[in-house]
């Protein structure tokens, strides 16, 4: 087998720097959360493994950085990474912010001014309002919402997150505008693909064709409204879309982009 070292990368990653998360969420599609899963949890990085690996990725010409879990919180030495991260890329004028996905239930102010210092754009989770603890298993909509609020008035940008599922497809507008009225710059949809825990709840779960195309005409109305744009996360066949002529503000990928655009490397 050919050293990795020797292959083409693609411009983006993700780095999943812990298996650990504080919210148990019906939707997981983290694949060591599958029934039965055999997937092989080695031990998590250390923070100086992280630094080597981010080492090699810099040199192969990775341009940007998104940091994910599990809960990235829950990490010792998150903010030592992020830190390297920045710093290493303003060496060799890489000015990308950094993307980091947390449910925000361990967010501190002092997070939010350090993430405002490294670049970071802070994506939170909302799965639905009034659904939340019922898709989380944690009663923190309130929190998130909260930390919108504050980190509105750092100045920080801001993506609100949200995977659409059958549980909360009945409230989408209302879970939109609320992350946009808190303060959210941005809006990252994510249909409910089947996948790690979420396996376990498919039936109630997944979208049908018709909810895929209620959740992008909901999205189109809530946008123009605050007049914002949002993007897909997970791709949609662009023969399963009834009207794509009417989608102005919602951004929607048609080709799965995992290891073209983007790669994962996993705790």
């Amino acid at each position: 087998m050919s050293d990795f070292r020797t292959k083409r990368f693609p411009k983006a990653v993700v780095l999943e720097l812990t298996y650990r998360c504080n919210h148990r969420c019906v939707f997981c599609s983290c694949p060591w959360e599958a029934p039965g899963s055999t997937y092989p949890k080695g031990e998590e990085l250390s923070v100086e493994e992280w630094k080597r690996c981010i080492d090699i990725l810099y040199q192969k010409g990775v341009k940007s950085f998104s940091i994910s879990g599990g809960e990235v919180l829950l990490t010792d030495g998150f903010e030592e990474i992020i830190r390297y991260i920045r710093e290493e890329g303003n060496q060799i004028g890489m000015s990308h912010p950094i993307v980091l996905i947390s449910n925000a239930l361990l967010m501190k102010e002092e997070y939010l001014r350090f993430f405002k210092e490294m670049n970071v754009h802070l994506s939170m989770s909302l799965p639905g309002y009034q659904t939340f603890r019922e898709h989380t298993g944690v009663d923190n909509a309130e929190g998130v919402l909260h930390w919108f609020r504050k980190a509105n008035e750092l100045g920080l940008a801001t993506t609100v997150n949200i995977t659409v599922t059958g549980k909360n497809y009945h409230e989408l507008f209302e879970t939109i505008s609320i992350g946009l009225i808190n303060g959210a710059s941005d809006v990252l949809l994510n249909r409910f693909l089947p996948g790690g825990r979420g396996l376990v709840y498919l039936p109630e779960l997944l979208l049908s064709p018709d909810q895929i195309n209620g959740m992008l005409v909901t999205a189109e109305e809530v946008l123009s409204h605050a007049r914002r744009y949002a993007h897909l996360g997970t791709e949609i066949p662009y023969c399963s879309i009834q009207h794509p002529e009417k989608l102005e503000r919602v951004k929607i990928g048609y080709k799965c982009s995992a290891a073209k655009s983007f790669f994962v490397i996993d705790p």
